[in-house]
């Protein structure tokens, strides 16, 4: 699998190949953008705009405020988890809110996963 690095400044780290990529924006506020394949991007910290576009992507933002696109395909979705309210944004348009979420963490890889409880 190819690998993206990017760098403690604002990164714009774009991938144009079919094939699976890892990209990896650690701090500053990143561009992160995969293609085709079945990516894993993680944001780190800063504000980051993430995007898997096609395939089944594993998307962390990481800390701070991110955007998170999966795009099309089975995507695994890891927004920060201190949020206050959460809003997803599904395809045709549809909104689901989640306010005062209550998490529970679960292990996935070395990561924690936030398990929703109420959704409004």
């Amino acid at each position: 699998m190819a690998r993206l690095d990017g760098t403690t400044q604002n990164d714009q780290l774009i991938w144009y190949e079919a094939e699976p990529v890892e990209i990896y924006g650690y701090a500053g506020d990143d561009t992160l953008v995969g293609d085709a394949g079945d990516d894993f991007i993680i944001g780190g910290s800063g504000s980051d705009y993430l995007l898997g576009d096609p395939g089944n992507d594993v998307i962390n933002g990481g800390r701070d405020n991110d955007y998170i696109e999966g795009g099309f395909g089975a995507d695994v979705l890891f927004p920060a988890i201190a949020l206050a309210v959460l809003v997803i944004n599904l395809v045709g348009g549809q909104k689901i809110l989640v306010d005062t979420p209550i998490l529970k963490a679960r292990s996935y890889r070395g990561w924690t996963v936030a398990v929703i409880e109420r959704i409004s």
